[in-house]
């Protein structure tokens, strides 16, 4: 595990140790935190990054498969999306490879501390709810 790797899993541990629960950082670089709602907040530290950064994201809602639908659901997002405002300065996306929208959040390690990340992840676990219901989850 690289050096910037081991910063977020001690992180992660202290936060796991107030939680609670074990959280660590696996070897491929990721942790998932489970949530009330029975989903999961994901944790990436990419090993081979350029910049050693750390991912956050948090699914919201699944991609309907109608196109109509999509796009109503897009527009919303967007409008969400605004100013940050309601999104706690993350932003909404597109994850391809779930077809989920999630609330993401990324940061340079050496930008934030363990309190940075603890509220960060505390404003994301407080307004997904509040999203998934705008979204019309």
């Amino acid at each position: 595990m690289k050096s910037h790797q081991k910063i977020v899993s001690q992180w992660l541990e202290q936060l796991g140790q107030e939680l609670g629960c074990g959280l660590l950082l696996e070897e491929d670089g990721h942790c998932i935190i489970p949530i009330a709602d029975n989903s999961g907040c994901v944790i990436e530290v990419p090993a081979n990054a350029e910049v050693p950064c750390v991912f956050i994201y948090l699914p919201l809602v699944n991609l309907p498969e109608n196109s109509d639908a999509q796009l109503t659901l897009a527009r919303a997002a967007l409008q969400l999306n605004l100013f940050g405002l309601l999104t706690g300065g993350c932003q909404i996306a597109l994850d391809e490879r779930s077809d989920y929208l999630v609330l993401s959040f990324s940061a340079m390690i050496n930008a934030i501390d363990y309190l940075e990340f603890k509220h960060i992840l505390n404003d994301m676990f407080e307004i997904a709810p509040d999203l998934r219901q705008r979204l019309g989850a």
